[in-house]
């Protein structure tokens, strides 16, 4: 179909500054202590509880409001031998948390019974005829999970019949909460508290945790994880505070003690359970769980996360399979159908949301449709459901930044129903509103872009191509995992590809395996998730990527996964881009000289041209002899953002060529040899003062980069330095070595020359404008 690709706008992340603290405190690479640095974990003690969960201090169950009172109420039921009943959702969240509560409640030795809504015939949340067919007469308490927060009738109810209720729910708090004889809510605590961003698993945890504390089970607590990491991870959970900590531990759990149904969905999909992680789950696991409630009856599956039977696990794995594949099916057909829709009226791309809507789109996948909508629009999706006259109800899937819930609230004056958290609702409204309905959430959810600057944006780390992907790289991801919403991947640019071949992958068919060319000719196989439906690039692109660690017939591998692409910047940098009344820009980074091309276009001859390093005895001029020129020649990449500035500012251009020749010096094995050939020939001379400026420029360095190899030299013996200031330095041959003083510079001058090739990389990289201050002249 006619669809047009989306393109979100690439921004490339400048290199941030180490703070000493972190480096001296925290053992690891530049590019992991940068990656914490960016993510604000600055201190040491946070930064290794942020790595490693068994440094984690987790919040005590009782920060929760509500949940003391919820203890005492259950702890009363097993003592008077009452039934109680615990009420479910049928989402991979709301399985496992009510499995969660199952098994700690029996664990306690409670009679419980429990029940997940049939969504065909329930929908969400907590309805009232299913609620009087599951209780009995013994039944004298009730608790919810991933539910419940806005069932104001069947509260009503329950209390007219005796019964108390308990409501352990994650979803934002209504302006009227149920009478219940308990809440247990994170939304009541704090933006920033650690138990705020809990799913709704998670909070079944928290008080499964109080439970089994009050009745002396501690050691049956940690086993409990690993439903927690599954019910988070497929509810995209916000990866922070107690919820990063449980899902670590849970993803752990699953790799040292899997549970049965973890060890036969492994082996029947050929997951690598020792290397289980967040991706494995999202992408093949929770969707075959979330199939089964969305399209038929998901109370088995409560049972099938916690048997120990084989047989039991097998059956409900062959039916679950089954479900998986027709809701492929279902979900690419809604899919095709939003497609055709916008092709028919492309005038609803002018709108910040997408709301569509089809009287035959089964309600159970519209939820899936809508989140992989957005990810290809870029925007918040509502898919309807329901028929011209009635009742539509749908799913809202969101995009970052733009709270779909929140908007909700503010034209709730349209909705019979609503409910949900930032990322994804569920709503339903009178069809005669849609059309209102669209227009408000357009402005609401325009208001909300403005006003917070939003537009679609991916942050890209920094380039680096295909083959440039190491070991030492995977092991840095590796510990800075697992990521999703609060935490998420980084993601690295590979220019100038070709898509040699492409085919479909998985058992569903849902994936693909993506064959691209790089430059050079190498070929690299591209993992693609949930890619059959979307179109396939044409000509040269580039390509954003994240990578991860795979085993192949038992060896370890990179695994590429396909983030996004775009058409390659080639074509469009041959041209410059004159921005109004400022600096033009010519982006020939890809270049280490001048073409012919450009000696043809521009007047050349007129230009001055910045050339550093080795080749400095080439034509051109260093910082040093700056001067008046309406063309400026960047031809080596300078090794700092201050130097780029100061000249640009020195040499006033109207128009600026930015070549891509990276000094040899940008290897510090390199710049040490030929600081070193100065020095000898320093030995030869005898003494004398320099001007750090321009040996800065000589070696195309900063000067607090040469000044350090300098110091280096002079702690090895091989000079003695005097009358140190900003501009000059006396040096004579000879000196007194200090072996472990060289040690701890040799250690800030591997940090400096990372530093400086951080810079080069952002330079090679990044947006001419944000080089560069482009003030009008």
């Amino acid at each position: 179909m006619a669809i047009p690709k989306f393109f979100p706008k690439w921004i490339f992340q400048p290199p941030v500054d180490i703070p000493s603290s972190l480096r001296d405190g925290l053992a690891g690479s530049d590019f992991l202590l940068e990656s914490l640095a960016r993510r604000g974990i600055t201190d040491p003690k946070i930064a290794a509880s942020f790595l490693d969960f068994r440094k984690y201090a987790p919040s005590p169950p009782s920060a929760l409001p509500g949940l003391e009172a919820a203890v005492e109420r259950i702890a009363k039921s097993v003592e008077k031998h009452e039934v109680i009943g615990v009420w479910g959702d049928f989402d991979v969240d709301g399985q496992t948390a009510t499995a969660v509560l199952v098994s700690t409640l029996r664990k306690i030795g409670a009679d419980v019974q429990y029940h997940v809504p049939v969504r065909s015939q329930e929908s969400h949340g907590v309805c009232i005829a299913a609620l009087k067919a599951f209780i009995a007469p013994s039944l004298k308490l009730l608790i919810t999970c991933d539910t419940g927060i806005s069932a104001l009738e069947s509260a009503a109810f329950l209390k007219s019949s005796g019964i108390d209720l308990i409501v352990t729910d994650h979803h934002q708090l209504p302006e009227q909460l149920p009478d219940a004889y308990a809440i247990v809510n994170p939304q009541f605590l704090p933006a920033g508290h650690p138990l705020h961003e809990l799913a709704g698993v998670g909070v079944a945890y928290k008080l499964a945790e109080a439970l089994l504390l009050r009745f002396d089970l501690a050691e049956i607590v940690p086993p409990l994880h690993d439903l927690v990491a599954l019910g988070s991870i497929a509810d995209l959970a916000m990866l922070s505070g107690d919820t990063r900590y449980l899902v670590q531990s849970g993803l752990d759990r699953m790799h040292s003690a899997p549970r049965l149904f973890l060890v036969k969905m492994a082996e029947r999909l050929e997951l690598p359970l020792d290397l289980l992680d967040e991706e494995h789950i999202g992408f093949f696991i929770a969707p075959r769980l979330n199939a089964v409630g969305r399209l038929d009856d998901a109370n088995p599956m409560v049972d099938f996360l916690m048997s120990e039977n084989e047989p039991e696990v097998m059956a409900t794995l062959n039916q679950m399979e089954a479900l998986n594949a027709r809701r492929r099916l279902l979900v690419s057909q809604v899919f095709q159908g939003c497609l055709a829709q916008l092709e028919a009226n492309p005038s609803l791309f002018d709108q910040s949301i997408l709301i569509l809507a089809h009287p035959e789109w089964p309600a159970g996948v519209v939820g899936i449709a809508a989140g992989r909508l957005a990810e290809y629009a870029h925007r918040p999706v509502i898919l309807l459901t329901g028929y011209p006259e009635g009742v539509l109800r749908g799913s809202a899937r969101s995009v970052g930044g733009i709270d779909i819930t929140s908007a909700l609230v503010q034209n709730q004056n349209l909705l019979l129903s609503f409910g949900g958290h930032p990322m994804a609702a569920g709503l339903s409204l009178l069809s005669s509103n849609l059309a209102e309905f669209r227009a408000r959430m357009n402005q609401t959810v325009s208001a909300m872009a403005e006003a917070k600057h939003i537009e679609p944006e991916l942050q890209i780390e920094t380039t680096l191509n295909l083959d440039q992907v190491n070991f030492d790289l995977l092991s840095d991801l590796n510990r800075l995992a697992p990521f999703g919403q609060g935490n998420l991947s980084p993601v690295f640019a590979a220019p100038g590809l070709t898509l040699k071949d492409a085919s479909i992958l998985g058992h569903s068919g849902e994936h693909r395996q993506v064959i691209v060319g790089d430059p050079s000719g190498e070929e690299f196989r591209i993992l693609w998730w949930q890619s059959a439906d979307l179109p396939l690039p044409e000509g040269r692109f580039d390509l954003a990527y994240s990578v991860q660690m795979n085993i192949y017939k038992g060896k370890p591998q990179v695994q590429y996964v396909w983030v996004d692409y775009q058409p390659s910047q080639e074509t469009a940098s041959a041209a410059g881009r004159k921005l109004g009344n400022r600096i033009e820009l010519i982006d020939r980074r890809k270049d280490v000289d001048l073409t012919p091309e450009l000696k043809k276009t521009y007047p050349i001859e007129k230009a001055l041209i910045w050339r550093e390093g080795s080749h400095a005895a080439l034509p051109g001029v260093d910082r040093t002899l700056m001067q008046k020129s309406d063309f400026l020649v960047i031809q080596t990449v300078p090794p700092s953002s201050r130097l780029l500035l100061d000249v640009v500012a020195s040499v006033k251009p109207t128009s600026i060529f930015f070549l891509g020749e990276l000094p040899q010096e940008d290897n510090l094995g390199f710049f040490l040899k030929e600081l070193g050939r100065f020095i000898k020939q320093i030995a030869d001379r005898g003494s004398e003062e320099y001007s750090i400026v321009k040996l800065a420029a000589r070696f195309a360095a900063t000067s607090e980069m040469v000044l350090l190899g300098l110091q280096w030299f002079a702690a090895m013996g091989r000079v003695t330095l005097a009358g140190h200031t900003s501009e000059q330095i006396h040096i004579s041959p000879g000196g007194n070595s200090d072996p472990e003083a060289a040690a701890a510079i040799q250690a800030d001058l591997k940090r400096r020359a990372d530093e400086i090739s951080a810079f080069r990389r952002y330079y090679l990289a990044a947006p001419l404008e944000s080089l560069i201050d482009l003030r009008p002249r």
